[in-house]
């Protein structure tokens, strides 16, 4: 199985993700995904005992993703979230998730699928640097003067479709498996698991981390270390 998670495909995003390695002290990362759907939570979208939740797990998901990716698996998560419900589904709509890590890196996300209008983005920043990012802009510029040392524009979708595809048909001819995706997709729901179990700490027994204790994660080729 193959779960695709479309930024780590993304040029901008994998340009970051090498980046960011040789970045002096990352200190916060916030996220921004929204959405406005004019008309309410319908079908298996309705109940969380169907669909496993609203924002969160939908939007969620993928900014969820990006950081994992970037920074290793959070030491704290705190999540609240929210609905405009009449009563006619129980999936939230907004949800608010702030983290941190003992190096001192904290940050957000937020969510909405009843906001104003769309927008997605994400601010990172650092001793010395700041950026600004989303799916087709990066730019990197000097925290105390504002002077851009990388800005990076354009519509990257049909390169990191084609990445996407180039790697799924290329693991399976080498004769591969996908063992670190379903690691990667796992801390992911971990993440989700703890952010909708609000009450529960790191060091309480989960689900998925119960199973990915008895599956030791795989040996991997390269790219950033991702902690539990």
């Amino acid at each position: 199985m193959f779960t695709c998670t479309q930024r780590r495909f993304n040029p901008l995003y994998v340009d970051l993700a090498e980046r960011l390695k040789d970045f002096d002290k990352v200190a916060s990362f916030n996220a921004t995904y929204t959405l406005n759907i004019p008309t309410r939570a319908t079908g298996w979208r309705c109940l969380t005992e169907d669909c496993g939740g609203g924002v969160v797990i939908d939007l969620g998901y993928h900014i969820i993703d990006q950081l994992i990716w970037w920074f290793g698996y959070p030491d704290d998560i705190y999540c609240k979230s929210s609905d405009i419900s009449d009563g006619s589904y129980d999936t939230e709509d907004s949800a608010t998730i702030a983290f941190s890590y003992h190096s001192g890196l904290h940050g957000s996300i937020i969510l909405s699928r009843c906001s104003g209008k769309r927008r997605e983005e994400y601010q990172i920043a650092s001793r010395d640097l700041s950026v600004e990012g989303n799916k087709s802009e990066l730019v990197i510029s000097m925290r105390e003067t504002g002077e851009k040392t990388l800005e990076k524009r354009g519509d990257f979708s049909e390169v990191s479709t084609d990445a996407q595809l180039d790697f799924f048909l290329q693991t399976l001819a080498n004769g591969e498996d996908f063992k670190e995706n379903v690691h990667d997709n796992l801390l992911n729901m971990k993440f989700i698991e703890q952010s909708y179990r609000g009450k529960l700490t790191k060091d309480q027994v989960l689900f998925v981390e119960t199973y990915m204790k008895r599956t030791p994660p795989p040996e991997r080729k390269g790219g950033l270390s991702h902690g539990l």
